[in-house]
Formats: C-alpha cells, sequence, structure tokens
C-alpha cells in the first residue's frame, strides 16, 4: 500500500514548484459589506455562468461575512441560474448596467456590488479591468464607495443620479484573432512562412467546396463602434469571379452585422497579404464572430483577424501603462503623462507580467520601444526586463534587462529603450517583467519607428545596456 501510495503520489506530481495560495482576510470593503448589507445579497463581479475556480474566493469571502452571494454556490450550475442570474447580468463584466438591471437587483436586494481587480483574467473581458472600473463608477445608477487594494466597493443608489448612461468608453488594446487558433470547415491549417502568424487557414488547394475557411472563436464586444481587419491572400486569374465573403456575425441573433464580398481584383497581383477592413457598430453588449468563406474561386488563405476600435489609429505611438493589461495598482501620479502611472510592490507574483499589451498592428520596419519607468527601494541585479513580442504569442522578437542605475530613481520617469525589427505587418506585444527587487512605476510605453540608418547604433546601444 505504501509504494503504491507513492507511485499515485508521483504520477500526480505537477513537476515544478508547489506553492500553496493564501487569501486575503477581512478587509475594509467586506467589512462594510457585513456591517450594511446583514441579511441582505451581494453581488460580485465577475460574474461566472458557474461556480470556478474564481468564484471560490467569492465563497470565502461570504464564510467571513455572513451575507449570501447572488453569484451562486452550485458546481453544476440550474439552467435557471445562466437564464435568470448570469446572463442578464454578464455585461456588467464590461461595467455597463442598464436601468432594467439596476430594477433587477433592486428587487433581489442587492445594495453592493464589489469588483475585484486580481479575479479578472482576459477571458472575462477583451479590454482591461480599468476599462470595466471607469464604465461602473460612471454609471447613474451605482456610487463609488472605496477600494481596500484589489477589492472596488460599490453601492447601489436609492434612486438614479441621472438618464440612461452612454457608452461610449474606447480602449487603445486590439484583439487578435490567428488563423490557428479558429475553426474551419473547408481546407487545413498549414505553417506559412509569408503569414505574420506563421501559420494560415488555406482551401482550394483540393478542389475544395465553398465553406466557412475562418471563424468559430466568439466573444463578448461591449457598445461601440470597431474596425476589423482580415489578412488574407488569393492565388487566382485576375478577374471579377468572387474569391471570398468575410463578415461579422453576432451567433446569438442569427444576425449578420457587416459584410463584404471579395473579388479576384481586390487581391494584390504579386499574391502578397493583403489587409481588408470591415467596419461594425453594436449597440449592446454583444457576443460576436469573424468570418472568413470561401468561395471556390483559387487558392485562398487566411492569416489573421483584428479588431480595433473605432477612432483608433495604427501604428499608434504612445500607450498609457494604466489602460494596458496590468497587475498592482493604478495609482494617481502628477508626474505621469496621463496623471496615472501602474505601481507594484515586492510581493507580486513574479510568474505574472507587470504590463503587457497593447497586441496593436505596425508595419514592417525597425522601431524603438520606450518604456518609462521608476524604481525605488532598490535591491541589487536585475530589476526589470523589457520584452516585445508578437501578438501571436512565441518568442520575444527582442528583449533586454534593466539593471540598478539603468531605471530612474525618485519623482521623474525616464525612458529605457528596446529596439526590434519586424519584417511584415505584426501585432506587437510590449510586456514588462519584474523581479520582487524594487516598488516599479510604469507610466507609459512609446513605440517609435527608427530611419534605416540609426537602426544599427540603437541595436548596439541596447547589447551594451545588457
Amino acid at each position: 500500500m505504501v509504494i503504491l501510495t507513492i507511485l499515485a503520489l508521483a504520477d500526480y506530481h505537477p513537476k515544478g514548484r508547489i506553492g500553496v495560495s493564501i487569501l486575503r482576510g477581512m478587509d475594509s470593503v467586506y467589512e462594510e459589506v457585513s456591517r450594511a448589507a446583514h441579511g441582505r445579497r451581494l453581488l460580485e463581479l465577475p460574474i461566472w455562468p458557474g461556480d470556478s475556480a474564481w468564484s471560490a474566493v467569492y465563497e470565502h469571502y461570504a464564510t467571513l461575512t455572513g451575507v449570501p452571494i447572488v453569484n451562486g454556490y452550485n458546481p453544476v450550475p440550474r439552467l435557471s441560474y445562466i437564464t435568470r442570474v448570469f446572463e442578464p447580468m454578464k455585461s456588467l463584466n464590461l461595467g455597463e448596467m442598464r436601468k432594467w438591471q439596476y430594477d433587477m437587483l433592486k428587487s433581489w436586494d442587492v445594495p453592493f456590488i464589489i469588483l475585484h481587480q486580481d479575479l479578472f483574467p482576459r477571458r472575462v473581458s477583451r479590454y482591461p479591468f480599468r476599462f470595466t472600473l471607469l464604465n461602473l463608477m460612471q454609471s447613474p445608477y451605482l456610487r463609488f464607495v472605496r477600494n481596500d487594494g484589489p477589492n472596488h466597493l460599490f453601492a447601489l443608489r436609492e434612486n438614479p443620479a441621472g438618464p440612461e448612461a452612454r457608452f461610449t468608453r474606447r480602449s487603445p488594446v486590439g484583439n487578435l484573432y490567428p488563423s490557428n487558433r479558429m475553426k474551419s470547415d473547408v481546407g487545413s491549417c498549414i505553417q506559412d512562412a509569408a503569414a505574420s502568424s506563421g501559420f494560415s487557414l488555406c482551401a482550394g488547394t483540393h478542389g475544395e467546396g465553398n465553406g466557412l475557411l475562418m471563424g468559430g472563436n466568439t466573444r463578448i464586444y461591449p457598445t461601440g463602434e470597431y474596425s476589423v481587419f482580415f489578412n488574407l491572400r488569393c492565388n487566382a486569374p485576375i478577374g471579377s469571379k468572387p474569391v471570398a465573403r468575410i463578415d461579422v456575425y453576432a451567433p446569438e441573433e442569427e444576425k449578420v452585422l457587416a459584410e463584404r464580398t471579395l473579388t479576384q481584383r481586390d487581391f494584390t497581383h504579386s499574391g502578397d497579404y493583403k489587409l481588408f477592413e470591415l467596419r461594425f457598430a453594436i449597440p449592446d453588449p454583444t457576443r460576436v464572430e469573424f468570418r472568413v468563406h470561401y468561395l471556390c474561386e483559387g487558392v485562398l488563405r487566411a492569416d489573421f483577424a483584428y479588431v480595433i476600435f473605432s477612432g483608433e489609429r495604427d501604428p499608434c505611438p504612445r500607450y498609457e501603462a494604466e489602460d494596458l493589461f496590468h497587475i498592482g495598482s493604478c495609482v494617481e501620479d502628477p508626474n505621469s503623462s496621463g496623471g496615472y502611472a501602474i505601481t507594484i510592490t515586492k510581493d507580486e507574483d513574479i510568474n505574472m507580467p507587470m504590463v503587457s499589451g497593447p497586441d496593436r498592428l505596425y508595419p514592417p520596419g525597425r522601431y524603438k520601444a520606450r518604456y518609462y519607468l521608476r524604481a525605488g527601494e532598490c535591491e541589487g541585479g536585475v530589476l526589470a526586463r523589457l520584452a516585445v513580442s508578437p501578438g501571436f504569442g512565441g518568442a520575444a522578437i527582442a528583449a533586454r534587462d534593466c539593471m540598478r542605475g539603468e531605471i530612474a530613481e525618485g519623482d521623474r520617469y525616464a525612458p529605457c529603450d528596446i529596439s526590434f525589427e519586424i519584417t511584415r505587418a505584426t501585432p506587437i506585444s510590449c510586456t514588462l517583467w519584474h523581479f520582487n527587487r524594487a516598488i516599479l512605476s510604469l507610466d507609459k510605453i512609446e513605440i517609435e519607428k527608427i530611419p534605416p540608418g540609426d537602426f544599427l547604433s540603437h541595436a548596439a546601444d541596447d547589447k551594451l545596456a545588457r
């Protein structure tokens, strides 16, 4: 029996470092809930369709406060929970509350909502936590009470403070749908050196019929106007025959929001990849799918679909740190360019990047990314690592470590630079890694194109910095 137990433990061992997660105890947010919501209910955000590992934290706090949560407790949720609770409230994950949702929460006797920054993975929203937070803060139905670390407390107002909110907020973050993570009914996924992602979905080489070449990956988008770009390539005789149809589809409404048929003339004579744009608007949070249909003419290849808010322009020269995905705290800072900065202490998880994003598209060329950093309470060794990667994932295009002495100390921010080169249009993600050897603050990231003659000197400077 002892031998079997040892073998079983060896089989199930994760083969990596084992840690123990210690949940936060009562803080001022939950003390307020415990005091003022006794005998009533609480809504925790983000809300999940079931009892996930993320929502288990909500149950932990429920045992401390004694206040029942609307979110549910059943590991196998009933259909009634999905239809009566999750579906009506899921837009709150994006920070969008309408009058009917306010009335519903009042009828459930819910006086408070808590929004958790540290329980906000990317699958909750296509946009960073701050996008949701600011929407909720501007809601006429909610009053921001306080935050304690990552927990943000809102109280439902007795009466709305104004008319229905107009949701016009934009984010600079781009959304990327690589072909090798999409579904297809015709063709196959192949390695493709000409594609930005290194892969493409290809149809027409084996006599395939009409069908869906790329799609199947749906996500909920907040209210707004958008542009989606499809990166496509077609080898077909020059003419007017239809080759492909691109569209934006809302599967729950079974409605096409925008579409365009592409003919042979729309593609380049050289057979290179080309971006095709569709614009669409949604009046409410909507689940959306981006699709490419093969129309049985020539050889069609699909590289990726890429989505940005209307009004955003590529290439973008600057991003405020608070608008990107991040851990740590967003703090007011009069010395920062936008009035806010992202700050982390020395007790964060070093496996989580401090800041990442924006997954925005840049044309071929040589660039320099500037991270405007500040450090305090510095120890020895590497304090931060800068990395530039394709939004598709994989190895970094460029990376460098920053030591003490390279990062500004005091009140002011100073740039730490990294040079990189891309040979085709590529969505770029800038990542800042930390090592818990300093209190780090990031103000912004700037990306500028380097003139051809200057790139070698910048690259040499980066090597010296390493």
